[in-house]
């Protein structure tokens, strides 16, 4: 409805009630120190209020889309950070009251932000997307981002001593997220890079360090392609086991193991022993390799010995097979 109410706790009673957005409010934090409230609204609209008087102390423009989070600073207590559905992050100065900084470093909507409990300008943001970027105050791009849910990020907080970071999504996932290790390294952009350095260098910090902690990140490996001599459409070398009857061309043969550990055909030919490799010719198209499958051969023809049992049979079957062939002709 537009209002801020102010409960008591002891007595679970509405204290005060706040009126002065034109519309839904999103948003709302205390200030550290003071007696401060500041909300963020569906009208674009940042105010500032005393609750005691019950009065809107100060009004503060700059977004052009719903005001969905905001936080004040409270190591200094003097900057407000607030998010917006138009992409942006603001930084406003409560001491002149107008906007510091913006920040642009979003495809979606930014729906939640937080600052670190230990460092000053270090502050956290997550959007609709569900990616989460870290900011350093001053730095236009965010030094780190990565996905961190499926859907929009709704909230951000980090653990009183700051070593873990909680986030919270439309996806329902609470996750969690640890800080590096002291002296792990973070790879960041090269322009990313050069802006910390610059900053280094004015501020008179060891920039060797800097360098060591935030290294640009690794150039991208592409996998090479296998270097191959073939031609385009050609099948790659084929090795096959011996043995490998190359009878001649229109033959028909079969190798038959022999004592001397090579292979005999019916054509006379003696094969590759069975212990080497045939490997077909690069580049051949295939109907064209050097390698031809062998029919079967007339069992007279073919060259070892038979135990006697197995000889006895094989000679019965070729008589019978000698007798059936021969057919008498009638006149």
């Amino acid at each position: 409805d537009g209002t801020l109410s102010v409960w008591d706790l002891e007595r679970f009673e509405e204290e005060r009630s706040l009126i002065g957005h034109g519309w839904d409010i999103k948003t709302i934090d205390w200030h550290p120190s003071y007696r401060l409230l500041a909300s963020g609204s569906k009208d674009n609209q940042v105010k500032l209020w005393d609750p005691r008087q019950r009065t809107c102390l100060a009004t503060l423009y700059g977004h052009k889309h719903t005001v969905m989070s905001l936080a004040f600073n409270a190591l200094n207590g003097n900057w407000l950070l607030t998010t917006s559905r138009d992409q942006t992050i603001k930084i406003y100065d409560l001491r002149i009251l107008k906007n510091a900084t913006t920040y642009k470093g979003h495809n979606r909507e930014v729906t939640a932000c937080t600052w670190h409990p230990f460092n000053e300008r270090l502050f956290v943001t997550g959007a609709f997307d569900g990616t989460i970027n870290h900011w350093l105050e001053g730095m236009e791009t965010p030094f780190h981002s990565f996905k961190a849910h499926d859907q929009a990020v709704w909230g951000l907080e980090y653990h009183h001593i700051a070593h873990v970071l909680c986030s919270v999504s439309n996806d329902h996932h609470v996750r969690f997220w640890c800080r590096p290790n002291p002296g792990d390294q973070i790879n960041i952009q090269p322009e990313q890079q050069t802006q910390l350095l610059a900053r280094a260098r004015s501020a008179g910090l060891d920039t060797e360090k800097i360098v060591q902690l935030f290294p640009p990140p690794p150039p991208e490996e592409k996998p090479q392609a296998p270097e191959s001599s073939a031609p385009q459409g050609s099948i790659p070398p084929t090795s096959i086991r011996g043995p490998s009857p190359q009878p001649p061309s229109g033959s028909s043969a079969m190798a038959v193991p022999t004592g001397d550990g090579t292979a005999r055909g019916s054509s006379g030919g003696t094969y590759l022993p069975a212990d080497e490799t045939v490997t077909t010719q690069k580049g051949l198209a295939p109907g064209n390799l050097a390698i031809s499958i062998p029919q079967r051969a007339p069992l007279g023809k073919l060259q070892f010995q038979l135990p006697p049992q197995i000889a006895t049979q094989v000679a019965q079957v070729t008589a019978s097979q000698q007798n059936t062939s021969v057919a008498p002709q009638n006149n």
